[in-house]
């Protein structure tokens, strides 16, 4: 059991969880314009995840000084990020050889679209700016940015800035989106945040005002895809789908209200990332 408990964490805690479910994410842009995805696009967006969240990771390791400042949840998670932290350092440099490579390997105007991103999502891992702050520790910023960077990501880079109905309803559905999904992670990591003299939404509202605002985000997001549906950017099938995902992510936040269990936040909540593009990997 401690074998599999082992495994699962690292899973999750190395970053490869997330990055499978981006795979995913961007894949749903492809399947809805009806293109083949561009296997480059996606191993860099795979890679790139690995980067970004592990040294996110690793910076944070460096801010905790000591173990006995965190409650046992985030005490379990931290000392297990640290045992792990050398392979986390490992695959960080294989996915920059493994992004440089796909990098040039992309059409031009791709890379035109990637730097700005590349350079945001940077500057919101590693501490550039004054006293050692990242663009995360701004107040309000991290989700907003996080949101931002992952809807660009996923859908206009794709696209290509054209500016049309699917592509601004899409990737907006994108941002708020991320927004709902974020919003938990914030109220969990609320006490953190707050140490480190971060305002978010979660240790500005109560939990229970959080959880509310998340569902009410998560609903407005979900009605830009009926949108999409009722103006014939999707097909009935592919609707459904989606309203499976959102049944799934729907569950996983609210399952996870008062809990503090990471397997249900980096486990099934960032797993909603992934479930839709799956579903139309599968069935369509």
């Amino acid at each position: 059991m401690k074998t599999l408990s082992s495994i699962a964490k690292f899973y999750l805690y190395s970053n490869i969880h997330i990055a499978i479910c981006a795979i995913f994410l961007v894949y749903e842009t492809y399947s809805l314009l009806g293109i083949d995805a561009d296997i480059s696009y996606l191993l860099l967006v795979f890679s790139s995840t690995i980067i970004i969240y592990g040294l996110h990771r690793l910076e944070g390791l460096k801010r905790i000084t000591t173990f006995s400042d965190l409650q046992q949840p985030e005490e379990l998670r931290y000392r297990f990020i640290r045992s792990i932290a050398k392979t986390i350092k490992g695959l960080v440099v294989f996915c920059l050889l493994l992004n440089v490579y796909c990098f040039f390997h992309l059409p031009i105007d791709y890379i035109l679209r990637l730097i700005p991103l590349g350079l945001l999502s940077l500057a919101y891992v590693i501490p550039i700016y004054g006293k050692n702050k990242r663009l995360r520790d701004f107040n309000f910023s991290k989700i907003i940015i996080l949101s931002l960077v992952w809807a660009f990501l996923s859908v206009t880079t794709i696209t290509g800035y054209t500016f049309s109905f699917f592509e601004a309803i899409f990737c907006l559905e994108h941002f708020l989106y991320f927004i709902a999904i974020t919003i938990p992670f914030d109220i969990r990591d609320a006490k953190i945040d707050l140490n480190n003299n971060v305002f978010t939404i979660g240790n500005v509202l109560k939990p229970k005002q959080g959880y509310m605002l998340s569902f009410s985000v998560l609903l407005t997001s979900f009605s830009l895809i009926f949108l999409l549906f009722w103006a014939n950017e999707m097909k009935l099938s592919t609707f459904s789908l989606y309203a499976l995902g959102y049944i799934f992510t729907l569950c996983s936040i609210g399952y996870s209200f008062n809990k503090k269990n990471d397997l249900l936040f980096t486990g099934w909540i960032d797993a909603g990332i992934g479930v839709r593009g799956l579903l139309l990997f599968l069935f369509v």
